[in-house]
């Protein structure tokens, strides 16, 4: 008995492919597959780029919260410059007001 090549066996028309070679299958295959390793290879890139953007987006942060303390120390000193004013306005019109 001659056995058939596997390459050259056809698959039976049951499993739909009865037009197609176990080769043809192999071939296939091995296309998609390089193409599915050419999408885990963009998915990996496009996730090391999201990873980088978020850390710029952090020290972004950091800088804002730095900054926005900033501010808010400059607030209260003329907060509190703006309170000495007053303290001292009403402490001269209370002199005039006795002045006179």
């Amino acid at each position: 008995m001659m056995s058939i090549p596997v390459e050259n066996q056809k698959l039976p028309l049951s499993q739909g492919y009865s037009h197609l070679s176990i080769t043809n299958l192999k071939d296939d295959i091995s296309a998609n597959s390089m193409l599915l390793d050419d999408h885990i290879s963009d998915m990996i890139s496009i996730s090391a780029g999201i990873q980088n953007h978020i850390t710029k987006m952090r020290v972004f942060q950091k800088k804002l919260r730095k900054q926005e303390e900033r501010y808010l120390d400059m607030f209260k000193q003329y907060q509190d410059q703006i309170d000495r004013t007053n303290q001292t306005a009403e402490r001269l019109q209370e002199e005039n007001s006795r002045l006179r």
